[in-house]
């Protein structure tokens, strides 16, 4: 299901650049993709909620200077909505997290 999520922010961000001009490019996807794999991963061996949270901080940290490196145009509404359902849900699945709670709000600048 987040490998599935991931697929879809990632493809919707690689439709978006080819139909406008948004002002990142591939290689801002591809680090979008790699900081959501490092954060399944690393949630995946997380060993309590506070472990999780460092694990959230970093990834969304992370996130904010792609998104800068990108003149802020990769993280829009639709992709902040969609990586906050990615990272809650990894999380979630670990029994750290509840659905509805934002544990992205804290860090992120997006």
């Amino acid at each position: 299901m987040v490998e599935d999520l991931k697929r879809a922010l990632l493809e919707n961000m690689r439709e978006f650049m080819l139909e406008a001009d948004p002002g990142y490019e591939q290689v801002h996807i591809d680090r979008c993709g790699a900081i959501l794999d490092m954060y399944v991963f690393s949630i995946a061996s997380a060993a309590n909620e506070e472990d999780a949270r460092e694990c959230v901080r970093k990834a969304v940290q992370e996130l904010n200077v792609l998104n800068e490196d990108a003149g802020e145009s990769l993280i829009e509404t639709g992709e902040r909505e969609q990586l906050w359902e990615i990272i809650t849900l990894a999380g979630t699945k670990r029994g750290f997290f509840r659905n509805e709670d934002d544990v992205t709000e804290e860090w992120r600048e997006w």
